[in-house]
């Protein structure tokens, strides 16, 4: 951004964001959105007015998902709109490293939402190998993996990583 004698006094950003406009070059302008964007794909999630689950794991944020949900009942045809609509299949975006939330494509405003994984106490910072880990460990124990497993789950996984 500090002007440059170089460039008769004009900042290099300046300088850069003209010739890539000039020669077709996209620049991007929002960084959230870029990385919502970028990541691991799962085209068949389900989309409940719950929220959704993917790894086991049920995300949701009650404003986002309400909203998300209507949106994608909007655009239904008005044949099918007459009928009660419980699930869309939807794409998910996310992070190997960091399953604590997801980025659902709302296909009416062409951009992701993100929602939370509900328990972030589990799944905030961990990555999809430590919780297939964490599943596979709950198989063995013979537990269900839900509510209050998860707990125990996830302590599990700590003793895994200081060992």
């Amino acid at each position: 951004m500090t002007p440059h004698k170089g460039l008769d006094g004009r900042s290099p950003a300046l300088v850069f964001n003209q010739h890539a406009a000039n020669v077709g070059v996209s620049v991007i302008e929002d960084l959230d959105e870029f990385n919502k964007g970028t990541g691991d794909i799962e085209y068949d999630a389900q989309l409940r007015q719950s929220g959704v689950v993917t790894f086991g794991i049920r995300y949701s944020a009650a404003r986002e998902t309400r909203q998300l949900f209507d949106d994608l009942v909007s655009l239904q045809p008005p044949s099918e709109a007459k009928t009660k609509v419980t699930a869309f299949k939807v794409k998910v975006k996310y992070s190997r490293n960091d399953i604590g939330r997801i980025h659902v494509w709302n296909e009416r405003t062409k951009r992701y939402v993100t929602l939370p994984a509900v328990n972030q106490d589990y799944a905030s910072g961990l990555p999809v190998w430590a919780h297939k880990r964490v599943c596979e460990i709950a198989k063995i124990d013979m537990r269900e993996y839900a509510g209050e497993t998860e707990e125990t789950a996830g302590q599990k996984l700590m003793e895994i990583r200081a060992s």
